[in-house]
């Protein structure tokens, strides 16, 4: 954070543990002040937002630059320039072929869809997995992308739609995950570190060679809030979130008609949701949804 920032939020250039905070959102919209002190933007004000700085639009011809004036065509173009705060805007649109599967993110960038979930699709056609984040912090965000028709098919062994590597924490909001098959997991695998799932619609995936739509291992911390997570299918014992050595935040999200038990059994940090069948936290003695 430069000096004048600093200066300007009433922080002491001086002192390294004195700073703003970067990853909050204190205007609600949708930017963390991480990417308006990038670009400029007034983060106290939700009419003042960074602009895009890559975009991207299915129906662009090919040999585009990323500008406005020539988007480039997919959003793995996007990728191979992007960098540390990047604001990527998806133009709505269907996304699918070479340049729009088997995706890896790297840098803290954002790819944030014009139109949402309901607009924006990415779907790999039975081809390969969707999008894997590596080693990245919760200044990499997704939002507004439905990623459907990831199979067991890519380089990345089919492990899931989204999957997330080497303790990265990404953002992972306001997307629609359907209707993939996995083979570590339905549509989310976290392998470490502590991403967040935020107002997202998992829904009718199928996890091939082990169990859950969601899948955490390796101490990873997911955090998942207003969510929707049902209709997905398992070959194990566990079809919505599976953390057999992890310890997940589950709030405010519905879990129902997965096959299986919705959670596996030592998920102990749930409240505020709608468990089919209803969820005990045997250590507390109490039931903490229903």
């Amino acid at each position: 954070v430069s000096n004048l920032i600093e200066f300007r939020e009433n922080t002491d250039p001086m002192d390294a543990q004195d700073c703003p905070d970067v990853f909050a959102d204190w205007d609600g919209d949708g930017f963390p002040n991480a990417y308006e002190f990038r670009h400029g933007s007034n983060p106290h004000d939700a009419a003042s937002r960074p602009p895009a700085t890559i975009h991207v639009d299915a129906s662009a011809p090919e040999g585009g630059n990323g500008s406005e004036a020539a988007p480039f065509k997919t959003i793995g173009a996007a990728l191979v320039v992007a960098v540390d705060y990047d604001i990527v805007r998806i133009a709505d649109g269907l996304y699918a072929g070479p340049g729009n599967r088997n995706l890896r993110v790297e840098h803290r960038v954002m790819l944030k869809s014009a139109g949402g979930a309901g607009r924006c699709v990415l779907d790999t056609q039975g081809q390969g997995d969707g999008i894997v984040f590596v080693n990245v912090d919760p200044l990499t965000i997704l939002d507004g992308v439905m990623i459907r028709g990831c199979t067991d098919g890519g380089p990345a062994f089919g492990e899931a739609a989204i999957c997330g590597w080497f303790e990265s924490s990404p953002t992972i909001r306001n997307c629609v995950i359907t209707r993939n098959q996995g083979l570590l997991a339905g549509a989310i695998l976290i392998e470490g570190g502590s991403p967040t799932l935020e107002n997202c619609v998992i829904t009718e995936n199928e996890c091939l060679g082990w169990e859950g739509a969601i899948v955490c291992r390796f101490g990873a911390s997911v955090r998942v809030v207003n969510c929707t997570i049902a209709n997905n299918t398992s070959g194990g014992a566990v079809g919505g979130i599976c953390a057999p050595d992890s310890a997940p935040r589950v709030r405010n999200s519905i879990l129902w008609g997965n096959s299986g038990a919705q959670l596996s059994g030592g998920i102990r940090d749930v409240a505020g949701c709608v468990v089919q069948g209803g969820w005990v936290v045997e250590d507390l003695d109490r039931v903490v949804s229903y």
